[in-house]
Parts: structure tokens; C-alpha cells; sequence
């Protein structure tokens, strides 16, 4: 009798041992799992960040040109119609494309 309880005893504690390193195991596969997901799920939050901020970049660069392109249109158009005396183009020169033709 006593012999069939440290038997049992044996058992018992064996299955423990091999329940808590099966827990063990599919832990440290989770943990893998979990660490390759948060990984992956970093990675695609970064790609995404920066294509963000190109894309942000890339809009402000193309503002800028057209600020840049109309303030050089309002300049011109300006010096068009402005006396030679107060900043307009002198015309008496040739800085007109047939100015020197008549």
C-alpha cells in the first residue's frame, strides 16, 4: 500500500513537472509570437509615420513653389504697369520683347 502511494506521489509530481514545462514552453511560443507581432505592428506604425511626413513634405514644397511663383507674378505684373521712375520696367531700353522693332 504504501508502495502504490509513493508510486501515485511520483506520478503526480512528474505530471506537474511536465504540465509546468508544457506551460513553459507555450509561453515562451507566445512570447515569440507576441514579441514578432508587436514587431511587425512597430514596423508598419513607422512605415506609415514617414510616409505621412513625406507626404506632408511634399505638399508644403509644392505650396511653397506656388507662393513663390505668384508672389513672381505679382512683381512682374507690377513692373509691367509701373513708370520706369517709380521701379517699372524701362521700356525706352529694349527690356520689352519688341520694344526695339517700331
Amino acid at each position: 500500500m504504501l508502495i502504490v502511494f509513493v508510486i501515485m506521489i511520483l506520478v503526480g509530481i512528474s505530471l506537474v513537472v511536465s504540465g509546468l514545462e508544457a506551460v513553459s514552453v507555450k509561453s515562451q511560443s507566445y512570447n515569440q509570437c507576441d514579441y514578432e507581432s508587436y514587431t511587425n505592428q512597430n514596423e508598419e506604425q513607422f512605415r506609415l509615420f514617414n510616409e505621412e511626413v513625406q507626404r506632408q513634405q511634399s505638399q508644403q514644397f509644392v505650396e511653397e513653389m506656388q507662393r513663390q511663383q505668384d508672389h513672381q507674378f505679382i512683381e512682374e505684373s507690377l513692373k509691367s504697369v509701373t513708370p520706369f521712375e517709380l521701379g517699372g520696367h524701362d521700356m525706352m531700353q529694349g527690356n520689352s520683347f519688341n520694344n526695339g522693332m517700331f
